[in-house]
């Protein structure tokens, strides 16, 4: 029996090295599961952060992209204007008309709530008359501009 127990005892020490080895094999592989896992939850934040981020951005170039689209057709406008004004300035020099016998003064008007200027009669600019009196009428000029 002395020998059975001898090997009992070899065997159960061995089974105490392998659960010992097993037991700190566990406890590296829940220390790395642990940093593993604080790794990612700190990934995560800076992932959020970051698109946080690159929201906001985002948001202020499509701000700012707008802001642009409408002062270039703020820029357009006015250059198209310009053009009609020159081409017509154009037409009445080659016509033969000062600019100042054409019509009415051009004047701007930024602010579209503004009433109407009243004439020295009382009533609105404007009417037949005025609109006779253009270069649109086509009254003054000659069969070869037209």
């Amino acid at each position: 029996m002395p020998c059975v127990r001898a090997a009992l005892l070899d065997r159960s020490s061995n089974l105490a090295e392998a659960l010992k080895a097993r037991e700190t094999s566990h406890a590296h592989a829940e220390q790395k599961i642990k940093v593993l896992t604080d790794r990612t939850v700190e990934m995560e934040a800076e992932a959020n952060a970051y698109r946080a981020k690159a929201e906001r951005r985002i948001d202020e170039l499509s701000a700012s992209l707008q802001r642009e689209r409408v002062e270039l057709a703020v820029a357009q406008g006015a250059l198209e204007t310009t053009r009609r004004d020159y081409m017509r300035l154009q037409r009445d020099i080659l016509a033969g008309r000062s600019p100042q016998q054409t019509g009415p003064n051009l004047e701007v008007v930024s602010d579209t709530t503004k009433e109407p200027q009243k004439t020295k009669n009382g009533k609105g600019a404007g009417g037949r008359k005025a609109a006779e009196a253009g270069p649109e009428a086509g009254a003054a000029e000659p069969d070869s501009t037209r």
